[in-house]
């Protein structure tokens, strides 16, 4: 039991703490809900392994969360930087 709490943990803090060890800036919505994100995938790994529904491994948090986690916190930012990116004209004019 005390890895799989681990293993929560690790799935929704570790992605913050790589953006926090690159000096990217992350506002506190979006860490929340990365470690909201982080903490459902592990529980519902944990869940899924606890029932014997499927045969996953132990790691499966780990490798699921983190990219999941980043397009979570991430995905705010780069889409207002897509947007500005664009003119707002009208096709054909220029």
């Amino acid at each position: 039991m005390m890895v799989d709490l681990n293993m929560v943990y690790l799935a929704a803090v570790g992605p913050l703490l790589g953006l926090g060890l690159l000096r990217v800036r992350v506002s506190d919505k979006a860490a929340n809900a990365s470690i909201a994100t982080g903490c459902s995938i592990a529980v519902t790994c944990y869940l899924i392994r606890w029932t014997g529904v499927v045969a996953m491994p132990e790691g499966t948090p780990l490798f699921v969360s983190p990219p999941l986690c980043l397009a979570v916190m991430l995905a705010p930012q780069m889409w207002a930087a897509f947007a500005s990116s664009k003119p707002n004209r009208p096709p054909g004019s220029r």
